[in-house]
């Protein structure tokens, strides 16, 4: 039997939200041998986290048996909770030395919309996000 958090998703970081209410993001640095361009960097695989219970949930669906790897992706097209008329942007530090920092932009559902149907991949239906190896000056 296989779980993620013993192999794919072994090593991870937890990124709190530096905003009050604010998502969350956790990224896994998928082990050499699984890595793509199809990746942040080359290696990183983020997941938004809106809420303490997505955090359970998440944290439950990586410690689960299975009988093969599986993408880690229950959030990735699950619809955000968060609606806002605002543009919001907020910038993640790496919780340690060595990780790279994350961007997420929250797009207004009237744009999100406009965005997803000219093909643009969006999180969550309303989310992009960046991963940068240096950030800040």
């Amino acid at each position: 039997m296989y779980r993620l958090v013993d192999h794919l998703a072994l090593d991870r970081r937890f990124y709190p939200s530096p905003i009050p209410g604010g998502p969350n993001v956790l990224v896994i640095d998928i082990p050499v041998g699984s890595r793509g361009a199809g990746l942040a960097l080359g290696r990183y695989y983020p997941v938004i986290l809106e809420t303490e219970a997505e955090v359970d949930e998440f944290d439950r669906f990586l410690q689960r048996l299975r009988p093969k790897a599986v993408r880690p992706d229950i959030f990735d097209h699950r619809p955000s909770a968060f609606h806002s008329e605002q543009i919001l942007v907020t910038r993640f530090e790496p919780p340690e030395l060595g990780w790279p920092w994350a961007s997420i932009c929250k797009w207004p559902d009237s744009f999100a919309r406009s965005g997803l149907d000219q093909g643009l991949a969006m999180a969550r239906g309303c989310y992009t996000m960046e991963l940068f190896e240096r950030g800040g000056p």
